[in-house]
């Protein structure tokens, strides 16, 4: 029943792509070899996390770029940890029937997990949490029946929880307070001594990042005095706990009568007087699993980096279980905890369908971003440099391109470049780069949907044709012999065999184009080559165009790009935006606006499709 309740909750997301990181992650994957290789600490990485990178290998290698099954493995992991919690909280608490379902419930439909199920870079958290229960339900068994094999299984599982993610470091202490927790607990000899072979493979494990990287990994530059405002923390995380709400999405109204619904349950819990060790031994688990993630913590308003709390919300809902039972006990009202519970999980349902949105708009606006991307510069090589101002990065808490956007092009089209998200983009002769493109996006709130509202670029030379498809035009005046319907606004323009038509910074000093005839109404790339002369003064081409619609050239929109300096030829992309009437792209003009001179060699037009 709980899993179709999962099922339910996040059927939705099985329609949506790839989110920011993953991409990073699918072109790991297409790089990884399938042998020993992969448990190896990678040198140029500050993580070392092996089993997780080899699920994406070998998901990748399954499936390739299509995200349904990224995704069912996501929800079928959170599930089966739910599935983990219950066993686990069984062994705790033997004597109790409804407390484990409840809490194992409580976890696969808290809202907190949204992001930790969504978005499949989040294999690490489900990984390591999986391996992690198993490893303490194994060692609570081992404890129960005295029995080596199942303490065994539990260092194996360790290993795996290890190769995991850093949260398992966490699990020696944690084991010593579930030993305590248990009504029938071991000799405290016992405790200790059964803990240090898990401490022995933590070390480890902690050698070899060692000896790879002379330190321990992990993020840099993240806060590291978090012992000054360690209760801020803490306070602030179980206020996520307790209202696993995105503020973006509710009103605070809503927020509040959460919080106090939830403040009502645990004063209620806590003075009923029963399962007090339980919910002890669950604020316990909140705050050790919660010691490797404090200078990461607390999460923003919108949740982003909650799969951070995924681990310590297993405690939390143990806690949340022990209470609710607590006051069932308390009322001795035969139909008041299922009725709570009902209550609980439409809320959370609701609240789950609802948080899941925006990861399904950015879903949408990832794909729609490369895809827009692609179609107006088809091909970028591994020596280009994107410039991006405004590139989609979250949408109300859903990550979109944070990360991904070079990879993500490379998965679909088969290009990588560098990418440099920009505050705001500067002249191209001012960026010291010969293959370089600079984007614009801006967002329609009416649409929600980010489009590509400026682009620009030059590249070296290319030996083969300014553009190519059936459909661009192309003109050459290189040769000087004919410019084959591009009039002079001034005659006496000087054309040099081999480098084309000289621009002087004069007013009538342009090339014009006859009527282009062209039909797309859409964009359009005009590709200049023109060399600049030998002068240190800045110089700057404009290009002008104009519709049928246009009486003069006055009346015409135009772009001014920068020369780079040197004697080599380059192409100039002068990409131009579909006119807000839906005229077609009728006549063009190119002009200098300021400095010595420069020679237009060749120029081509492609309509973009």
């Amino acid at each position: 029943m709980l899993g179709l309740l999962v099922a339910l909750a996040y059927f939705p997301v099985l329609r949506t792509a790839f989110f920011s990181d993953d991409y990073v992650l699918l072109w790991q994957a297409r790089a990884s070899r399938l042998d020993l290789s992969i448990f190896q600490v990678d040198p140029n990485w500050f993580f070392y996390r092996p089993l997780g990178k080899l699920v994406w290998a070998v998901m990748y290698r399954l499936w390739g770029v299509f995200p349904v099954p990224y995704h069912a493995l996501s929800i079928g992991l959170h599930w089966l940890n739910g599935l983990l919690l219950i066993a686990l909280v069984r062994r705790l608490v033997p004597q109790s029937g409804r407390i484990a379902p409840i809490a194992g419930g409580l976890f696969m439909l808290l809202p907190l997990q949204v992001e930790a199920v969504v978005w499949s870079a989040c294999y690490y958290d489900l990984l390591a949490t999986c391996f992690y229960l198993l490893t303490l339900w194994s060692l609570l068994l081992a404890w129960q029946h005295q029995s080596i094999r199942f303490y065994q299984l539990s260092l194996g599982m360790f290993q795996l929880a290890l190769w995991s993610k850093e949260l398992s470091f966490t699990l020696p202490v944690l084991a010593l307070v579930l030993g305590v927790a248990l009504a029938k607990r071991p000799k405290l000899r016992v405790l200790i001594v059964a803990t240090l072979p898990y401490l022995g493979l933590m070390a480890l494990n902690l050698l070899q990042r060692y000896l790879a990287w002379g330190s321990l990994g992990g993020y840099s530059g993240t806060d590291t005095n978090v012992l000054t405002r360690i209760w801020t923390i803490f306070a602030t995380t179980l206020t996520n706990m307790f209202a696993p709400l995105n503020q973006l999405l509710f009103p605070a109204t809503y927020i509040q009568i959460w919080l106090l619904a939830m403040t009502v349950l645990v004063v209620a819990g806590l003075i009923s007087g029963y399962n007090q060790r339980l919910i002890v031994m669950a604020l316990a688990w909140f705050v050790v699993t919660l010691l490797p993630v404090l200078n990461l913590v607390p999460i923003g308003a919108d949740l982003q980096n909650s799969r951070l709390l995924y681990l310590p919300s297993a405690g939390f809902c143990i806690g949340v279980a022990a209470l609710l039972d607590a006051v069932a006990r308390r009322m001795r009202q035969r139909f008041a905890l299922p009725a709570g519970l009902v209550v609980i999980a439409l809320a959370y349902l609701t609240t789950i369908v609802v948080q899941i949105q925006p990861w399904l708009v950015a879903g949408r606006e990832g794909i729609h971003t490369v895809q827009e991307l692609h179609r107006i510069i088809p091909h970028l090589s591994s020596a280009s440099t994107l410039q991006t101002q405004g590139l989609p990065d979250t949408y109300q808490g859903a990550f979109i391109y944070r990360l991904g956007l070079s990879e993500s092009y490379d998965l679909l089209y088969g290009s990588r470049f560098t990418v440099e998200q920009v505050p705001q983009i500067q002249p191209l002769a001012d960026q010291k780069k010969d293959n370089l493109f600079q984007v614009v996006f801006g967002f329609d709130v009416a649409s929600r949907r980010w489009e590509i509202i400026q682009v620009r670029g030059v590249t070296p030379a290319a030996q083969e044709e300014v553009s190519e498809g059936s459909s661009a035009l192309r003109w050459d005046f290189a040769s000087c012999q004919d410019r084959d319907g591009w009039q002079t606004a001034q005659p006496q323009l000087e054309c040099r065999p081999g480098s084309g038509v000289q621009l002087q910074a004069a007013e009538n000093g342009a090339l014009e184009s006859s009527p282009l005839s062209l039909t797309s109404a859409g964009w359009t790339e005009i590709i200049v080559r023109a060399t600049r002369d030998t002068s240190d003064e800045p110089q700057s081409l404009r290009l002008q165009w104009a519709t049928a619609r246009d009486q003069s050239w006055n009346d015409a929109r135009s772009i001014v790009l920068e020369v780079l300096p040197g004697a080599q030829p380059y192409d100039y992309h002068f990409f131009v935006p579909p006119d807000p009437s839906g005229a077609t792209l009728d006549r063009l003009r190119l002009s200098q606006t300021d400095g010595g001179g420069v020679s237009i060699g060749n120029i081509a037009v492609r309509p973009i499709e």
